[in-house]
Formats: structure tokens, sequence, C-alpha cells
């Protein structure tokens, strides 16, 4: 039987469809703090290069 019509308060589809939209809404702010990192690591490697 497919999950959305199994019984429970809240279905298994209903609980998977919940999780992929708490995930999706995450996933900007963890990309922004990658790009950050990233940018941050980049800066201090030029340093470095340049002899800073």
């Amino acid at each position: 039987m497919a999950p959305h019509f199994q019984g429970g308060e809240i279905s298994h589809a209903q609980a998977t469809l919940d999780v992929k939209e708490h995930a999706m809404g995450k996933r900007e702010d963890y990309a922004a703090q990658q790009l950050q990192a990233v940018a941050t690591m980049t800066e201090r490697y030029e340093q470095e290069k340049a002899g800073g």
C-alpha cells in the first residue's frame, strides 16, 4: 500500500515531504556558509602566497 494511504496521525508521505521542505530551506544557509569558508581560506592562501 502506498505510504500516502497508510494510517497514523501524520502519514509517512507527509513526514517525508515535511523533512524535504525543511532540508530545502536549510540548503541555502549551508551553501552560504560553505561559500564564506571558501572565500576566507582563499584570502588566507593569497596572503600566504604574497608572503604576508
